[in-house]
């Protein structure tokens, strides 16, 4: 039995599996469609040994209910979400991350993912468009309708709109302005991440907020140790924020009004502000002391912590931090650029076409779009475009009386 149990491992294309709510029918998966996103079934399937029922046949178990199993194949094959009949979107989000696959994230843009294949010669007549822009436009589309169904301040407005509501904001429905990518001037000469922390422009505020949360979940969870600024704690930190389901918009899912907080989301956010800040100052301080020629030294009360790391260990930390950030920004889109209205007729575009789907999979419905707004609109992704909002920017007005 376990040599034709490894035999089976080595040349099948196709495995079965059990799902929890049906553990005797078994699920034919086809492994060639999970091995892109090295998810958890997949290496579970080549590495672990597998069962046996009474008919001799060999399975492993999904952990999965079996609607939810054949939406999790069903969207890995078609490259977006497609919910099954009685799956749910939460728990399709939860599930995803479990398996570390990212919704809307390609899998040759994950971190660590096997190279893509080499992409076909430069002009129109190789016929590569529908499988790469198109392909990616719809990805793109459902990591935006992800982040959005995720975004704390939409549902703070919300709540706020029932005794102060704003034009742009009712209980139901809200205006979502897409706001421009933020352009970083050229750099020439000096040191960049001096910069970008001498700057502290709102989107690296964002940023350094939402990586001082993940490092605090990961040290709540016992991954990482609370004083630890060394190089392996930033590489556990860098792993869990890139491979986040929202990819370049991951700050997003920590982007909420600071008057709604609970007791222990308030701790949680004080926390990651200190976080941020520590960053900032740890990256000023040297550059300061560098520019004196002098050293930073331990602060007195660092010799009575436990595991507090060395002030050099410290600044590295910090730096890499604010370049991560710096990183995922280079690394995101512009859905002020994507969503724009300068190729739509009548208001519609593919782009924008392939959104709508995605929000509906969600419960959220689209009703218009507009692309001259401009002002206090529910600005997303939150800390990008102009600090005004006097930049036109495409608009759309969602529908939320459905979640």
């Amino acid at each position: 039995m376990a040599s034709d149990a490894k035999r089976q491992r080595i040349e099948q294309t196709h495995a079965l599996v059990s799902c929890f709510d049906e553990p005797n029918r078994l699920q034919e998966v086809d492994l060639r469609v999970l091995e892109p996103f090295q998810c958890r079934l997949f290496k579970m399937i080549k590495t672990d040994k597998p069962q046996q029922n009474a008919e001799g046949q060999f399975f492993w178990r999904a952990s999965m209910t079996r609607a939810m199993l054949q939406t999790f194949m069903r969207s890995l094959l078609h490259g977006e979400l497609s919910l099954g009949s009685g799956v749910s979107f939460s728990e399709a989000l939860t599930t995803f991350n479990y398996e570390n696959v990212p919704i809307g994230v390609p899998a040759n843009l994950k971190s660590g993912a096997p190279a893509a294949l080499r992409p076909p010669p430069p002009g129109l007549a190789f016929q590569k468009r529908r499988e790469m822009l198109a392909s990616l436009t719809q990805m793109l589309a459902e990591q935006v309708a992800t982040a959005v169904s995720v975004w704390p301040r939409l549902e703070d407005a919300l709540q706020t709109a029932l005794v102060c509501g704003k034009a742009e904001v009712s209980p139901t429905r809200a205006w979502i302005r897409f706001a421009h990518k933020p352009i970083l001037s050229s750099h020439v000469g000096g040191d960049l991440i001096v910069t970008l922390a001498t700057k502290y422009a709102k989107w690296l505020q964002k940023s350094l907020l939402a990586i001082g949360m993940i490092h605090g979940q990961l040290v709540e969870d016992g991954i990482v140790d609370g004083q630890a600024r060394n190089v392996d704690a930033y590489h556990l930190l860098a792993a869990s924020v890139e491979t986040d389901l929202l990819g370049p918009l991951f700050f997003a899912r920590y982007d909420k009004s600071s008057d709604v907080h609970d007791e222990a989301t308030s701790r949680r956010f004080v926390r990651a502000r200190r976080f941020a800040t520590d960053v900032r100052q740890l990256v000023l301080t040297a550059a300061t002391a560098a520019a004196n020629g002098e050293s930073i030294t331990r602060k007195p009360e660092d010799f009575f912590v436990a595991n507090a790391s060395p002030p050099a260990d410290r600044v590295r930390f910090a730096r890499a931090c604010i370049s991560l950030a710096d990183h995922l920004l280079q690394q995101a889109f512009s859905p002020a650029a994507v969503f724009s209205g300068g190729c739509a007729i009548d208001g519609a575009s593919f782009e924008r076409t392939q959104l709508a789907k995605a929000l509906k999979v969600r419960g959220i419905g689209v009703l218009a779009w507009s692309d001259t707004s401009r002002g206090a609109m529910l600005s997303f992704p939150p800390g990008w475009g102009s600090v005004d909002g006097s930049l036109d920017a495409p608009a759309v007005l969602l529908d939320l009386s459905r979640i």
